[in-house]
C-alpha cells in the first residue's frame, strides 16, 4: 500500500512538471526528454535560452526520485513536436543509460542567483470575505505576476539562506496592523519559504479586478516592486457573505509547481507597469532613509502608497500610509516651474521656501515623525533615496518645519545627499558607477539668440580637466554613440550642454546643431550603451529632467534612460541660467569623478554652490542610486593631457 502511494505521489509530481513545461515553454516542451535511472536524471532536447535551461535543471533536481542531474539541453531555436519519454513508465522500456562523472558532481547554486517573484492568492477576491495571499521568490516563474526575475548577488560562497523583507499593499484590502509585512526565506538549491498573510476584501470593492503590490527590500535597501491583479467574484444577491463558498482557500505550499489557483485569477489589465528585473545586492550600501511613493489604487493615478524605510531604529512603528494628491499635481508642478523660472537672481529663496513647505505639508505624519527622529540622531547629512512613479512633484525640494516645536531645516536636497529613481525600473538601480571617458556634446548654435557661451566653456573644461572627449554635436553622432559605442573604450557619462525642451505639446528633447533628439528616440531598444556600461547621463539643458504620465507610465528622459539601464541622470526641471548652470555641472562632475564623492553627495555639492544667488541650482534633479560611486577610480584622462 505504501509503495502504491509513493508511486502515485511520484507520478503526480512528474505530471505536474510536464504541465508546467507545456505552459512555460510551449515551443520546446514536446521536444524535451528526461532519462531517469537509479536517481540520476539526464535532460536532453532544445530550449530557447541559457536561463530557461538552468530553470528546468533546477526544477528537475527537486522532483521525487532525483538525486543528481545532468543538464544536456541545447540552447537553440524551438523544436518541432516530438514524443516525450515518461520517466515513470515501465523500466523495461527505458532507454539505455550510462552513468558518467558528470552525474557524480552535485550542482550547487553560486553566489549570484535568480529567483522569480510570485504573488499568489488563495482564490478570487469575494467582497467582505477573507483572502489569503502568498508572497514568494521561486525557482520558476508563476506566469501571473507582472515582474521579471530578481537577481540576488554578492552572496557568500557558503551561503545557505537569505531573508528578504516584503511589504504588501492594496487599496482594496484591509490588513491587521503590521500583518502586511513579513519575510521570504530564499534557500540554496531549494524552494523558498514564502510569506503567507491574510487580508479582508473591502465589502464595497468596485472593480472586477483588484491589484496587489509587494515591495521587496533587504536590510533596508530597496529591491523593487511587483504587482498582480486578482479577479473579484461577487456573490449572488441575497447570499450571506459569511456563508459564501470560495475556491482554493489557501495558496499552494512552498515549492509547488507554478500555475493558476482558483477560477478567477488573471493577468493585469489596467495600468500595470511592465516592471524591470528586480535586483538585490547584499554588499551594497544602504541609505539611512528610503522613501517609496508608488501608485496604489486601481485606475486612480493620484493615490499612492508612501513607505518610509530606515535601518536605524526609532520613529513610528507604522511607517506606511496612503497619500492622495487629488487632481492637481501636474498643475502644481507647472505653476512652480513658471514662477521660479521668472524669478530674478537673489529673489528666489522665499518663493522656493514656500513651495518646499507646501510639499512638506503633503507628506504623511508618520514620515515627518521618522524624519525628525533620524535628524535628531544622525544630524542633517544622512543620505536619502526616493523611489517613485509619481511624475510631477519634486519631493527633494520639500523643506521640513514644525510649528509646534519651532524646528526647521533647509530644503531636503540641500541638507542631505538625495537621489530619486523610477518605480518601474527599480531593479536597475545601480550603485557601481562606471569609470571611462565622458562623451561631451556641446552645440555651437548659428543663431545669436541661441548662443550659450558658458555651456561651451563647460564642455571645454570637462575635456581639459577630466579628459572628456568632444563629440560632433549632431543627431547622427549622438544616436550612433548610444547604439554602437565608440573607439575610446567604456563610456563613463554622456554629457550635453545646450538647449532643451519639455512641454505638454510633446516637445521633449535636446537641440543639436541639426535638429532635436527626443526622449522617445532614446528610449527605444537600439540604445544599448546603458546595458553595456551603465553610463551616466548629464544633460545640462532646460526642462529635460521633467517627467509626465504617458500610457499609464512615466515618460521623459529619466524614464527612457532608466529603461535602457543607464546608471543615472542629472538634469534641470526648469529653464536655467547659463553661467550658474555651468557652475553646478563643473562642481558636480569634479566631486563625482575626481574627488570620489557619492552621486548624492556630488549633486548636493553642486547645488550648494550658488544656491543663495540663483534659482538655477534648485532646478537640478538627480536620478540614480544616492550611494552610487565611481569605485574603480575616475578612469579619466589626466588633466591637461588634452583629447585624442
Amino acid at each position: 500500500m505504501a509503495d502504491d502511494r509513493d508511486h502515485r505521489t511520484r507520478r503526480q509530481a512528474w505530471t505536474a512538471f510536464r504541465r508546467l513545461l507545456a505552459r512555460e515553454f510551449p515551443d520546446h516542451a514536446d521536444g524535451i526528454r528526461i532519462m531517469l535511472e537509479l536517481g540520476h536524471a539526464v535532460i536532453r532536447g532544445e530550449i530557447g535560452s541559457e536561463h530557461a535551461k538552468a530553470l528546468i535543471g533546477d526544477h528537475v533536481r527537486r522532483l521525487p526520485g532525483v538525486d543528481r542531474v545532468v543538464n544536456r539541453l541545447v540552447v537553440a531555436a524551438p523544436l518541432k513536436p516530438a514524443t516525450s519519454w515518461d520517466p515513470l513508465d515501465d523500466p523495461a522500456s527505458e532507454p539505455p543509460f550510462l552513468v558518467t562523472d558528470d552525474l557524480r558532481r552535485t550542482p550547487r547554486e553560486g553566489t549570484n542567483i535568480i529567483r522569480h517573484p510570485a504573488i499568489e492568492p488563495g482564490g478570487p477576491a469575494v467582497p467582505g470575505l477573507p483572502l489569503t495571499l502568498s508572497m514568494d521568490l521561486r525557482l520558476l516563474a508563476d506566469g501571473e505576476t507582472d515582474a521579471e526575475p530578481i537577481a540576488i548577488s554578492d552572496l557568500g560562497v557558503d551561503w545557505e539562506r537569505v531573508e528578504v523583507d516584503v511589504e504588501v499593499h492594496s487599496a482594496s484590502l484591509s490588513f491587521v496592523t503590521g500583518s502586511n509585512r513579513g519575510v521570504v526565506v530564499v534557500r540554496r538549491d531549494d524552494a523558498s519559504l514564502p510569506f503567507v498573510l491574510h487580508a479582508t476584501v473591502h465589502a464595497d470593492v468596485a472593480p472586477d479586478l483588484i491589484e496587489v503590490m509587494a515591495i521587496f527590500t533587504h536590510c533596508g535597501r530597496y529591491a523593487g516592486i511587483v504587482r498582480r491583479s486578482i479577479a473579484v467574484r461577487r456573490l449572488a444577491p441575497g447570499t450571506d457573505a459569511a456563508s459564501g463558498v470560495r475556491d482554493g482557500s489557501e495558496p499552494r505550499p512552498a515549492g509547488s509547481p507554478s500555475g493558476t489557483i482558483g477560477e478567477g485569477s488573471g493577468r493585469q489589465v489596467y495600468g500595470a507597469p511592465t516592471l524591470g528585473c528586480l535586483a538585490l545586492r547584499l554588499e551594497a550600501e544602504v541609505p539611512t532613509l528610503t522613501l517609496k511613493i508608488l501608485r496604489s489604487a486601481e485606475g486612480v493615478e493620484s493615490r499612492y502608497v508612501w513607505t518610509s524605510t530606515s535601518p536605524v531604529r526609532g520613529g513610528p512603528a507604522n511607517r506606511t500610509g496612503y497619500l492622495s494628491l487629488g487632481d492637481d499635481p501636474a498643475r502644481f508642478a507647472q505653476r512652480m516651474r513658471a514662477e521660479v523660472a521668472g524669478l530674478r537672481p537673489g529673489q528666489h529663496e522665499d518663493a522656493l521656501r514656500g513651495y518646499g513647505q507646501e510639499i512638506w505639508e503633503r507628506t504623511p505624519a508618520d514620515f515627518q515623525e521618522l524624519y525628525w527622529t533620524l535628524r535628531d540622531n544622525a544630524g542633517p547629512d544622512f543620505p536619502i533615496q526616493i523611489v517613485t512613479d509619481e511624475p510631477h512633484i519634486p519631493w527633494e525640494l520639500m523643506q521640513p518645519f514644525d510649528d509646534a516645536s519651532g524646528r526647521g531645516g533647509d530644503h531636503l536636497f540641500l541638507d542631505h545627499p538625495v537621489a530619486r529613481w523610477i518605480g518601474s525600473a527599480e531593479g536597475h538601480l545601480w550603485q557601481d558607477l562606471p569609470s571611462g571617458r565622458i562623451a561631451s556634446f556641446a552645440p555651437v548654435y548659428a543663431e545669436s539668440a541661441y548662443e550659450l557661451p558658458f555651456a561651451e566653456d563647460e564642455a571645454a573644461w570637462l575635456c581639459a580637466e577630466l579628459g572628456a572627449v568632444p563629440c560632433t554635436p549632431k543627431r547622427g553622432p549622438f544616436l550612433d554613440l548610444l547604439r554602437e559605442g565608440w573607439r575610446h573604450g567604456p563610456v563613463a557619462a554622456v554629457h550635453f550642454a545646450g538647449h532643451g525642451s519639455f512641454d505638454d505639446a510633446g516637445r521633449n528633447g535636446i537641440l543639436m546643431t541639426d535638429g532635436w533628439v527626443s526622449a522617445t528616440e532614446v528610449g527605444q531598444s537600439r540604445n544599448v550603451l546603458g546595458n553595456q556600461y551603465r553610463s551616466m547621463a548629464i544633460l545640462n539643458a532646460c526642462d529635460v529632467g521633467a517627467s509626465a504620465h504617458s500610457l499609464g507610465t512615466m515618460s521623459g528622459w529619466a524614464s527612457a534612460l532608466a529603461k535602457r539601464r543607464y546608471g543615472g541622470l542629472v538634469a534641470p526641471l526648469w529653464p536655467v541660467s547659463d553661467p550658474h548652470a555651468s557652475d553646478v555641472i563643473r562642481t558636480m562632475t569634479r566631486s563625482l569623478y575626481r574627488d570620489h564623492a557619492t552621486l548624492g553627495q556630488a549633486v548636493r555639492i553642486g547645488r550648494l554652490k550658488g544656491c543663495r544667488h540663483s534659482a538655477t541650482p534648485f532646478a537640478y534633479v538627480c536620478y540614480g542610486d544616492v550611494m552610487g560611486r565611481v569605485t574603480d577610480g575616475p578612469g579619466m584622462a589626466p588633466a591637461g593631457t588634452g583629447v585624442p
